[in-house]
């Protein structure tokens, strides 16, 4: 019944609001533009501290009514606001005592110049009412820490929006049963996320929208939480739904999909995230100036343009300014700025828009900057196409990046020098511009510059968790055009602890990663001798490629025979070892194997030719200098073999020896290439791998070897060692303040036994955290229980318990019993252990020593 009565008494108080007092803002104070000066409003007070009771209405009616609240405004009477015709407040402090707030109702606004944005503090009102039709627009932002608290309805009229922007925000609609959170026909709900995600509105009654025509919009770019499901809207009852085609939703490229579902009480935003591995590089932002655009924020300065200014994105068919379309050379080659030329750099080969640049001796610098999330990414890399054109004499272009608000790189700059430039056109004439100087590109000539667009992908060194990138034209600019197009910004994804990755690699093209690698030895152009990166183009011993057979089966060495190891299956370049007699050679690699376990080689080999003695070749390993261990051993064995070729033919080895492989003999050897993947076992700091082919190799044996890789799991990083000193250091504590045996507080517990048992030495917490005990009954046995939270992360830490019934014997710590401990949190388990209640009088001692 209370709670009916009092919804009934604010259902009055809202419909009496058209008694209320209209008080206009004047902006009369001059030097501020503060809620709280009474300067600034047509009456001697500030609406809400009247002395007559009735209900004030704070009147913003014009576009130049614009007011700030900077600090708290707590009134003794009920407000209401009406905003209209442009006029706007900022609010970065607590609200209270407001009832109606009234943005762009009744007002003949059209967009959202009529608004409220706040930033912070605590908003506290009745309800909010944006727009009414499509006449009268109004807006209500809420950013930064701001909270808006209404007691009860959010309505967001026809041309009417309401914007969240970031993780800090919160809004609820009403704080009773049917109390609603309304979007009308054509009203937007917006959401703009941070980093971390963003705030929740909190409808306690029905949430209720257009199904037809109310429109939502999500920027989610900056979203980098990782979560799949993140409430937008939390509700009792839900009427309506948007509709699929009002619904506009931007993404960071690692989102895959993404969708707007509903539960019982809850409208949120799916993400189904890119499954990428450690390495894969990942697209993290782009911008074709067309419509594709992924980045957390873009800024153009001074983007309006004229007849000798132009920075936005254009094409022949919009620009506002032609000249910047080509700004070269007329049809005939003579130097000048010709609007009609289609051959300058929005001519052949672009037909799209692009971002122009356009200066002609102006002052000022125009930026162009984009914000990136980049957290979790490097090796980063920004391609983007652009072209030159025109005269003048310094075009002073740059293209800038930061990490994070450092210090700012620059990694393109268009200069010039005192010499001639010429200029080559989409149709390939060269012209030659002897107006002013050679174009200069990062300090360097240019020489003959191309007006067709070209890719440039500068250097981005560093990593961070926002990046940004900043194009700029500097002032005294003669005449010049730039065109930027398809800025693209790419990242590898940073491995985590846990992943598998390529620790080294080598695949004898052009893709090596290794600490060293020898070859002991070398190339040597006898006939019986080759050991080195071989293929069929570069070989110098043709009898490598293939020693095995021809076509009819005849054991020979054959170089035309392509159904050899370097046959049907192997095209491109491999490590190729051909030996008949010579000394022993070597292939050494050694891999950087620091923070990694599980340790992998994968390696493609084929063996091929006829023997008459021992093979020998073999692969081993040694981690940090330590003991030798074999992982591939080719030997021979007193049995015949078989070689199954490429083709399918087996071609029997009657030559009196076998081939073993790792002391078994094999029955057939297939002549194609296979991956072998032994087991590395052990960790440290350095792997040494050597391949070897001995001295004694006899006949014409031949082995390959390719694509071999040393791939191993990222190993959680280490905990961090914990010591007395690094805690009493972290609490400030020095000198005689930091001994063990000192009591800061005091509170009984001298530093040492704080930091055994999880206290801390400035805070009187004894009552917290010292040992506990009771009695209690064990199948009629009496027990006197001590339990403590003992610190496990240290093992220099020495814990004794021992019962004594007087405090003056010594203590006998064969008289107490271990009965449990809990699960290790946060280096702590709590510990119980009991002696048996043998007497009137018990104690049990806990002392700690390191």
């Amino acid at each position: 019944m209370n709670k009916r009565i009092g919804i009934l008494a604010l259902c009055l108080a809202g419909a009496m609001g058209a008694q209320a007092t209209t008080i206009n803002w004047t902006s009369g104070g001059g030097a501020d533009t503060e809620w709280s000066n009474t300067n600034n409003w047509a009456t001697s007070y500030v609406p809400g501290d009247n002395t007559n009771g009735v209900i004030d209405r704070a009147d913003f009616f014009a576009g130049t009514d614009i007011g700030t609240v900077t600090s708290a405004v707590t009134s003794s009477n009920q407000v209401d606001i009406m905003m209209r015709n442009n006029g706007n407040i900022t609010i970065s402090a607590d609200m209270d005592s407001l009832r109606n707030i009234d943005i762009g109702v009744n007002g003949g606004t059209t967009g959202f110049g009529t608004f409220i944005k706040q930033n912070a503090g605590t908003v506290n009102a009745s309800r909010v009412a944006l727009g009414t039709d499509d006449n009268n627009g109004g807006l209500y932002e809420i950013s930064g820490t701001g909270t808006l608290e209404l007691l009860n309805n959010l309505t967001v009229g026809a041309n009417g929006k309401v914007s969240v922007i970031g993780s800090g925000t919160s809004l609820a609609a009403g704080n009773g049963e049917g109390d609603n959170f309304t979007i009308q026909t054509t009203g937007i709900l917006d959401f703009q996320f941070d980093a971390d995600g963003v705030g929740t509105i909190d409808a306690s009654g029905t949430f209720s929208v257009d199904a037809t025509n109310s429109v939502l919009t999500i920027n989610a770019v900056a979203y980098a939480g990782g979560a799949t499901n993140i409430d937008l809207v939390t509700f009792n009852t839900n009427t309506a739904q948007f509709a699929t085609s009002n619904i506009n939703v931007s993404v960071a490229a690692n989102v895959e999909s993404w969708s707007i579902d509903y539960d019982a009480d809850s409208m949120f935003l799916n993400l189904v995230y890119f499954s990428y591995e450690a390495g894969e590089t990942v697209l993290l932002g782009e911008d074709d100036f067309d419509g594709t655009a992924i980045y957390v924020s873009k800024v153009n300065s001074n983007s309006a343009n004229s007849a000798n200014l132009s920075w936005q994105a254009v094409n022949r068919d919009t620009t506002a300014c032609d000249e910047v379309i080509d700004t070269s050379v007329a049809a005939g080659g003579v130097i000048g700025t010709n609007l009609t030329d289609g051959i300058g750099f929005l001519g052949t080969n672009k037909t799209d828009k692009v971002f122009a640049i356009y200066r002609a001796g102006l002052s000022g610098t125009r930026t162009l900057t984009y914000t990136f999330n980049v957290a979790g990414y490097n090796n980063l890399k920004m391609p983007m196409d652009w072209a030159m054109s025109g005269k003048g004499s310094n075009p002073n272009i740059k293209v800038a990046y930061s990490f994070d608000g450092g210090a700012s790189v620059t990694n393109l700059s268009l200069g010039s020098s005192g010499v001639d430039w010429i200029q080559i056109m989409d149709d390939g004439r060269a012209i030659t511009n002897s107006n002013s100087g050679t174009i200069t590109v990062n300090g360097v000539s240019a020489g003959t510059l191309s007006e067709v667009f070209q890719t440039y992908t500068p250097t981005i060194a560093g990593t961070g968790s926002v990046l940004s990138v900043t194009i700029s034209m500097a002032s005294q600019v003669g005449s010049q055009s730039y065109g930027l197009d398809n800025l693209k910004l790419y990242g590898d994804v940073v491995p985590k602890p846990g992943d598998t990755l390529a620790i080294g690699k080598d695949n004898f093209d052009d893709a090596g990663i290794y600490t060293s690698r020898s070859i002991v030895g070398g190339i040597n152009t006898a006939a019986g001798t080759t050991w080195n990166i071989v293929s069929r183009d570069n070989i110098q011993y043709p009898g490598m490629i293939d020693t095995s057979v021809e076509a009819g089966g005849v054991v020979a060495t054959n170089a035309s025979d392509t159904l050899g190891f370097l046959g049907t299956n192997k095209t491109d370049k491999v490590f190729g070892m051909y030996r008949a007699g010579t000394t022993a050679k070597s292939l050494t690699y050694t891999f950087d194997i620091t923070d990694y376990e599980d340790l992998n080689l994968l390696v493609d080999w084929a063996t091929s030719g006829g023997f008459n003695g021992d093979k020998d070749v073999s692969m081993s390993y040694s981690i940090d200098g330590g003991a030798t261990n074999m992982i591939l051993d080719l030997g021979f064995s007193g049995l015949g073999w078989d070689e199954t070729m490429d083709n399918g033919t087996v071609l029997s080895r009657a030559t009196g020896f076998g081939v073993s492989v790792n002391g078994v003999v094999t029955n057939s050897l297939i002549d194609e290439f296979q991956t072998y993947n032994p087991v590395i076992d052990g960790t440290g700091s350095n792997l040494t791998l050597i391949i070897v082919m001995g001295s004694g190799v006899g006949g014409f044996g031949g082995m390959g070897m390719d694509n071999l890789e040393l791939i191993g799991t990222l190993s959680e990083p280490a905990a961090p060692e914990l010591d007395y000193a690094s805690w009493a250091a972290s609490y400030g504590l020095v000198g005689a303040e930091a001994d063990e045996k000192y009591d800061y507080e005091p509170d009984g517990l001298d530093n040492l036994m704080e930091y055994a048992l999880g206290g801390i030495p400035t805070l009187d917490d004894a009552a917290d955290v010292a040992p506990a005990t009771f009695t209690a009954d064990d199948m009629g046995t009496d027990y006197f229980y001590h339990v403590y939270d003992k610190r496990v992360d240290d093992a220099a830490l020495t814990f004794i318990l021992g019962a004594t019934e007087d405090l003056m014997t010594a203590v006998d710590t064969n008289d107490v019993f271990f009965v449990g401990q809990s699960a290790e949190v946060d280096g702590f388990r709590t510990q119980t252990n009991r002696t048996e209640a043998t007497s009137t009088a018990k104690f049990i001692s806990l002392k700690v020593e390191k």
